[in-house]
């Protein structure tokens, strides 16, 4: 990064203003195409998160003859917490993109709260387990009449890797609705999280779905570094509709945004976000890494990943595996088997403690806040392990008890960084890092749980205080 703020420093010298900088952006839209191997026709739009890029899909629902739109998500705790607000229209952060401060829960200026509506369909069942696609096929085939009934239009949305793993619904049930319906419904495929192949992204492309991802999870850059690629049959429509909800002048600036969208430049300012730029020149670097690694080694790394991951949950005192709740069809069955993108590299756990009944969801965020908080002083302990901070995903609302509460869990997600660090190395050495890091890992999350009564009633106590300050 050093590097690419020298080559800017360089480039400012010699323009003595900041526009050359949408040359910077087009090369960023140009590697994500290059990368996944776009067809020409789809178009590359910048934003600082896919819950941002949202609100662009909504808008091309919009630019339909219904004019209106029923948002149709699936499983949304699982995909970000703004996704229940920018379904509707309305603000989801406090702070903008581009740094105006907002209420949530407001209207977005142009989103009219009457002509949208949303539907959240959940596919699992009490007890974490997903149902199966008849029953999943039939729900979204219910939403989508009641949005024709409406005279709305429906935007159906799939998930192509949650944040446990998910595929939902299947690529088959998918191609169903979509031949069902063809240009009717809009798609949106939230591959937010990395996990996705060349192939299967431009399957999903071929089929007319739009597709957001980001350049965090996966590629395990700084987060707000989003892109939505959005086939020719969706942005068409938006380009002959020549209209913009004003509201998004908050959101992004003309340079975000393909040469071939010049209606927008009305609508958006000149202004540069060069935050988003250098997050996503942070990520095109370690996309550039992993899609120079031969896929055998990366396929490699990941069931070394799972093999010692899932050790290390069977071996502890504390943790069960739930694959019933993060497996699907689709994750057993790969539609492709030809790319290590599509084999799952998301584990998730629970936990079970001595003396303690239900471990709940919210003591799972306080493990969570203490995985990266040095507890030296809070349990009195001088060990390497105590004072490290380590990350591990956020806890995900998964499964519930039989008093209809949450239980806590935990996942270990695999990073493109991680593989392109070890993956030419060799095998043994590969299995010794992993190991490693998995052993790090335990011990830090035992020496929590063992010290939990302690952990819990500091870290209450302290939010308190914080909330009366």
């Amino acid at each position: 990064m050093e590097s690419y703020l020298h080559k800017l420093r360089n480039l400012y010298n010699e323009s003595g203003d900041l526009f050359f900088l949408s040359d910077e952006f087009k090369f960023i839209r140009k590697k994500i195409s290059d990368f996944y191997k776009l067809p020409k026709s789809a178009d590359v739009i910048l934003g600082s998160s896919g819950t941002d890029l949202e609100l662009l899909v909504l808008a091309g629902a919009m630019s339909s003859p219904e004019k209106s739109a029923h948002n149709i998500l699936i499983e949304a705790n699982e995909v970000g917490s703004g996704a229940f607000n920018a379904a509707q229209g309305r603000y989801f952060s406090e702070i903008l993109p581009l740094g105006l401060k907002c209420n949530i829960g407001d209207s977005i200026a142009g989103f009219s709260q009457k002509i949208i509506s949303f539907k959240n369909i959940e596919v699992r069942n009490p007890d974490g387990s997903v149902e199966n696609d008849t029953k999943i096929e039939e729900k979204l085939d219910h939403e989508i009449k009641s949005a024709f009934s409406q005279g709305k239009r429906p935007i159906l949305h799939i998930i192509h890797r949650s944040k446990t793993g998910l595929i939902v619904p299947s690529f088959k049930v998918f191609k169903s609705l979509q031949e069902k319906y063809k240009d009717k419904i809009d798609t949106v495929v939230d591959a937010c999280q990395g996990r996705i192949s060349i192939h299967i992204m431009n399957q999903y492309l071929s089929h007319g779905a739009a597709i957001l991802i980001t350049g965090s999870k996966f590629y395990s850059c700084p987060p707000f570094a989003g892109a939505l690629i959005m086939p020719e049959i969706m942005s068409s429509r938006i380009k002959k509709w020549n209209h913009f909800p004003v509201g998004l002048k908050d959101f992004f600036t003309r340079y975000e945004f393909p040469e071939s969208w010049s209606f927008i430049n009305e609508y958006l300012s000149t202004e540069i976000n060069v935050g988003l730029l250098l997050r996503w020149q942070a990520a095109i670097f370690e996309m550039n890494k992993i899609f120079e690694v031969p896929n055998p080694r990366i396929e490699f790394v990941i069931n070394a990943f799972n093999l010692i991951a899932k050790e290390m949950i069977h071996n502890s005192r504390f943790f069960n595996l739930v694959e019933i709740a993060t497996q699907t069809n689709a994750y057993k069955v790969p539609i492709s088997t030809r790319s290590p993108y599509e084999i799952n590299s998301i584990l998730t756990f629970t936990v079970s403690l001595p003396e303690h009944n239900i471990f709940t969801h919210d003591d799972a965020k306080i493990v969570y806040q203490a995985m990266y908080t040095d507890l030296s002083d809070i349990i009195a302990s001088e060990s390497k392990i105590a004072h490290t901070p380590i990350r591990i995903g956020q806890p995900v609302k998964v499964a519930k008890n039989k008093n209809n509460q949450w239980l806590g869990t935990f996942r270990l997600a695999l990073s493109s960084n991680l593989i392109s660090e070890i993956a030419m190395l060799d095998d043994e050495l590969v299995y010794m890092r992993i190991k490693s890091d998995m052993d790090f890992i335990q011990k830090k999350l035992e020496l929590i749980l063992d010290n939990f009564k302690i952990i819990k009633s500091f870290f209450r106590s302290n939010l308190l205080v914080n909330e009366q300050a």
